[in-house]
């Protein structure tokens, strides 16, 4: 029996020396002749549809996640990612450098930035594509280019075409906030916020329930989230606040006996308790949305309840997996917070009061303590039919009914 080659990387020399001399090979009959191979180091996959929603920015975001398996067993190291109209060919985003850089983790690792992929490893580059207006493609496909290992006969750096994905192109669903009143602020919202990166490995699988969730934190007139000890949750001045149904549908599930917690670095919860005292309603058309962490005792809906647009679900608080009194609240493709894909979701009705800055530790030690955060107005103004992007200062009126 002929011993193998010797091997480079994983990838035999005789073997890689045919696929990229294959076009020199002479050449057989038309009706015989075998297609011509690619070499592809990076498995590329967009492993759920890319959806798209109009930001408080006026732009369209379609987002999704581009997923890269280097099938090498040496390093590779992406240069740049180009999304394109599949039909069309022209580029709709490119990313390289810091930008990147900023968008490309370990799968599961998604707080370590990075472009390396390590030897038979998977990175996700986390897409948030910006369009000017209109409705995004029906379809795109990407183009990558890394650089590969010298010993590997292969040109670097590397150009690979592939991961042509079909666009989810139905229009967000419209909703009613689940809210009322002046100065909630929405934290953590896509596209580059903790939750849009919080896949779950569920039931063989990873899981982004919360792609599109957003936490809600409220202030007072004066601009303060807390009055007295921040370790107490009636201090914040939104707890306890009316949760309301976000549009008419039937509970599916719910839960009001999690307790709350201590605001701060309280113990992790199990995995049954994570949402802490919960409401997942069916909307229809295959969306269900979800209210977490609510005070126990306040949830009023049981499954099999209907409910109308602006009824009031709970109260917010603390429960489950919470450092703080919020409301956190999400809509998704299966009646479960978790084991679920997020869908976008538009607010029909609301009023951008600004937005706050960044969130760093110093902040959030300032706002503990009482004091206000401050506020820029640039864009205020009435809003309709929009996602509120992260650091949006929001008001909510009364629902609408229609």
């Amino acid at each position: 029996m002929r011993q193998p080659s010797p091997s480079v990387l994983g990838v035999s020399l005789a073997t890689a020396a045919v696929v990229l001399l294959w076009g020199a090979a002479p050449t057989a009959p038309a009706a015989d002749a075998p297609s011509k191979l690619t070499v592809t180091p990076l498995l590329m996959a967009v492993p759920t549809p890319p959806r798209w929603f109009e930001g408080t920015d006026g732009k369209v975001h379609l987002v999704y996640e581009l997923r890269l398996t280097n099938a090498l067993a040496g390093p590779v190291t992406v240069k740049t990612v180009t999304s394109k109209d599949e039909k069309t060919r022209k580029d709709i985003a490119r990313l390289s450098g810091s930008s990147l850089t900023n968008a490309m983790t370990p799968m599961t690792q998604p707080d370590k930035a990075g472009t390396t992929i390590p030897a038979s490893s998977t990175s996700v580059v986390w897409m948030d594509v910006t369009l000017p207006g209109g409705a995004p493609p029906s379809k795109i496909t990407h183009a990558v280019n890394l650089d590969v290992p010298e010993e590997l006969p292969l040109p670097t750096p590397f150009s690979e075409d592939g991961a042509v994905a079909a666009v989810d192109t139905r229009q967000p669903v419209k909703l009613s906030p689940p809210l009322r009143g002046p100065g909630w602020i929405a934290v953590g919202s896509c596209c580059d916020g903790p939750h849009r990166r919080a896949a779950q490995p569920v039931d063989n699988s990873l899981k982004l329930g919360e792609r599109f969730a957003i936490d809600f934190n409220g202030s007072d007139p004066g601009r303060r989230l807390v009055k007295g000890d921040p370790s107490v949750n009636k201090n914040w001045v939104f707890y306890n606040a009316p949760v309301l149904a976000v549009a008419d549908g039937v509970v599916v599930a719910s839960r009001n006996d999690v307790p709350d917690q201590t605001p701060g670095k309280p113990p992790a919860p199990s995995f049954e308790d994570a949402d802490g005292n919960y409401v997942i309603v069916d909307i229809g058309d295959g969306r269900y949305a979800g209210y977490a962490h609510l005070v126990p005792g306040s949830v009023q809906a049981e499954a099999g309840d209907r409910v109308r647009k602006g009824q009031v679900l709970g109260r917010l608080g603390n429960s489950g997996n919470s450092t703080g009194p919020h409301l956190h609240f999400q809509v998704m493709n299966a009646p479960d917070m978790l084991d679920s894909d997020g869908l976008p979701f538009e607010l029909e009705r609301f009023t951008l009061e600004g937005t706050t800055p960044p969130v760093t530790e110093e902040l959030l030690s300032d706002l503990e303590n009482g004091m206000p955060v401050s506020i820029d107005s640039a864009g205020s103004g009435e809003r309709r039919d929009q996602y509120p992007l992260g650091r949006d200062v929001l008001r909510f009126g009364q629902p609408r009914r229609g």
